[in-house]
């Protein structure tokens, strides 16, 4: 008996946004571990609730520009200091995310200003 609550591809797409190619591909990448493996034709992969949150994570990293193999190692960090108990490590993680993400919003507020400003310079000279 399966005591571990699990959901089948079509609902981590479902849930998550992400593509069947992409769930695939993060799995073979070993991005994500399934709690149930394909192990032949007409088999199914099952993940638990934990794999929504590395796929999610995932989505996050990739959108806000990190490559590949690092959002594959910071999930494997991240897996390893929860095992381990060892949450100093995923606080810094974490800082680490909301500086970078602030530092982003604070870049794409001074292009938009710029772009406002160029609009207004360009709208003045045409008068």
């Amino acid at each position: 008996m399966n005591l571990v609550p699990t959901l089948e591809s079509k609902e981590i797409v479902k849930i998550t946004g992400v593509s069947q190619r992409m769930l695939i591909h993060l799995t073979e990448r070993g991005v994500i571990n399934p709690y149930i493996d394909a192990k032949g034709a007409g088999s199914r992969r099952k993940y638990t609730y934990a794999n929504l949150f590395d796929i999610k994570l995932y989505c996050e990293l990739s959108n806000i520009g990190f490559q590949f193999y690092k959002i594959k190692e910071i999930i494997k960090d991240i897996k390893h200091d929860l095992e381990s108990g060892n949450m100093v490590n995923l606080v810094i993680i974490a800082t680490d995310y909301m500086k970078f993400e602030i530092d982003l919003k604070k870049i794409e507020g001074s292009i938009n200003e710029s772009i406002e400003l160029n609009k207004e310079e360009n709208n003045n000279e045409q008068i």
